[in-house]
This record gives structure tokens, sequence and C-alpha cells, in this order.
């Protein structure tokens, strides 16, 4: 017959919080991972009952589940309300706790042993590797990866994204400077670079790096073709003559230039997947016939 010695013995050695609570969801034992997790002793645990360590919302319901799960000697389950349940420390923070839970006779009598799993620390952990896989590690900006995954297919139901300027932008002469000075300096040179389109840019606009050197602008604004056309050739000129000025990185000087294609959406066309395309060629043009900036038509 399993005691209560033995399951003590053996949960305190699983990483995973695990609560022991009989059929009037009074606790009556808990692990060392459990006391971390809600931030009570084990003694002070064992004075509570698992509704002290719920949101009141869900408690009722909780306890009389817990009562019928217990009497019926069921089999074991997850008891979760929207994929997890919102659990109270002892600080009074809440958390979200996925909870399984399973049917144990102890003694002779039935008891309830339940395992949670810290949900909201691993969406925050996923939050932050979805986040971290749409970054730009060098420029810290967004990525290419970002724009395919969500701008791209999810602007069309985005309210501010329906009244567009683009820009394509390419530093001039990168691969020398990589070669010569070797790809520290021209990470350097990229990171000064991302800083100063950034500073002329509108908090508004998105700024992406979509290749080694090579960005995309993405800029929000209303009103006539005509406003957006001007917008866009100002914000341009800046982007000219704020790269253009000399810049030190570490003991060398370089002079960077940039060639930009430049369009307006849904103006130059249908879908931001197409008027990526056309920025992309007029900034090859641009590149080819040595002009600082060629807009779509």
């Amino acid at each position: 017959m399993v005691t209560r010695d033995n399951i003590e013995a053996f949960i305190e050695i699983l990483c995973d919080a695990v609560i022991l609570v009989d059929s009037s969801s009074n606790i009556v034992c808990v692990n060392g991972s459990c006391t971390k997790l809600f931030g009570y002793t084990k003694e002070q645990m064992q004075e509570l009952s698992v509704s002290d360590l719920m949101d009141s919302e869900y408690s009722a319901d909780h306890h009389k589940n817990v009562k019928e799960f217990v009497d019926s000697n069921r089999s074991a389950l997850k008891m979760m309300n929207r994929d997890s349940l919102s659990c109270i420390d002892s600080q009074g923070e809440k958390f979200f706790a996925r909870i399984s839970i399973s049917n144990i006779i102890l003694d002779g009598q039935n008891y309830a042993l339940a395992t949670l799993h810290d949900f909201t620390t691993i969406e925050q952990r996923i939050d932050k590797l979805k986040n971290d896989s749409f970054i730009d590690v060098l420029s810290g900006f967004y990525n290419r990866r970002y724009l395919d995954d969500v701008v791209l297919t999810k602007h069309k139901n985005m309210p501010d994204m329906q009244n567009l300027g683009m820009l394509y932008i390419d530093i001039d002469r990168f691969k020398p400077i990589n070669d010569t000075f070797g790809h520290t300096i021209g990470d350097l040179v990229i990171e000064e670079t991302t800083r100063r389109i950034r500073c002329s840019l509108r908090s508004c606009d998105l700024l992406f790096r979509v290749g080694g050197d090579e960005f995309l602008v993405i800029l929000r604004f209303q009103g006539p073709i005509e406003k957006k056309a001007s917008i866009l050739n100002n914000i341009t000129n800046k982007l000219y003559y704020n790269i253009r000025e000399p810049m030190l990185i570490r003991e060398h000087t370089f002079t960077i230039e940039l060639s930009m294609g430049a369009g307006l959406y849904p103006e130059h066309s249908d879908s931001l997947e197409k008027l990526i395309l056309k920025s992309d060629k007029a900034m090859y043009y641009s590149k080819k016939s040595g002009e600082h900036v060629t807009f779509v038509n």
C-alpha cells in the first residue's frame, strides 16, 4: 500500500510543482518545486486550501470539480480554463498554470495529485523566442522573416497598413569595405547606417534589414497621392544627406551613399509583395544610373 511518507519522498525528487489534496481541496503536502512556484513554505501551504492559490473567479467551480473527481476515482485529466488556470502566489501576483490531476489512494483514502506547469513563464519564453526570431541581431530592427510572416500576410487586416509608402535601400560599394577592413568594421558600418536611417524616419515608419546591406522601409501615412509623394520625396532626401555625413568607425572615416527605390501603395501596385519587387528594381536602376533614388511609375 502506498503511504503518505512514500508519496512525499517521491514527489520531492520531481522538477514539476506537485500538490496532494483531499476531496475538500485541503492541501495535504507539496514538494519543493511547488513552494518555489507559489512562494510559501511547505508548512504554510499545508495550512491552505487550493482555493487560496487560485483566482476567486475560478476557485468555487474548481473546488466542486476536485471533490467530484476525487470521490469518483476517475482517470487522470487536465483541469484548465482556456488552456490555463489563473493562480495567485504568496505576494498576490497572478500567473497562469497548466494543471494535470490524477487520483491516488493513500492509507485507504482517496486523494488528488496535481502537477502544475507555470504557463506564464512558458508563454513569456515563447513570446521572447518569437520576438527574437523577428529581430535582426546586428541592426536591432525587424528582419526579412518578420516582413514575410507578419507584415505581408496580415497587412490587409490592419487599418494602419492600407495607405503606405515604400523604400528599398542598398548601401553603395559596401563589399569593398568588408573586403578591405574586415567584417568587424563592416558590421559597425551597418550599425551606424541603420541608426542614421532610423533617425531619418518618423516614429510610425517600419524599418527592416532584409539582406547584408539592404533595407526596406514601410512608411504609414494618410492623404492624397500628391501629399504622400511629397513626404516620400522629403524622406529620401533626408536619408541621402544624413547618410553622406562622414562616418568615423574606430580610426577609419567613411562616406556612405545609398541607392533607393521608392513607391506608393496602393497607387503603384495592388499588393505589397509586388511593390517590393518594383521598388527593388527601381533601386537597382538608381545604382546603375548614379541617382540616389528612382520612383516607381
